[in-house]
């Protein structure tokens, strides 16, 4: 019945990972420009709702 967190914290954090790698590729002379930062908040909160629904859906598995 909780699969879908699994599923969804998967996701998550895989687009967080893909902010990540799009940020990093979008540095120009120096990494500390708009568009970098933008990247790297949006790849912060996406890795914190991924593992919060991990831990979540961890916390529910172990309490059956």
């Amino acid at each position: 019945m909780h699969r879908p967190y699994l599923i969804k914290a998967i996701f998550y954090i895989l687009f967080g990972a893909l902010f990540i790698y799009i940020g990093v590729l979008s540095k120009g002379e120096t990494i500390w420009n708009t568009v970098t930062i933008l990247f790297a908040a949006i790849a912060a909160l996406t890795f914190f709702a991924g593992f919060r629904m991990l831990r979540y859906y961890f916390k529910v598995k172990n309490k059956k």
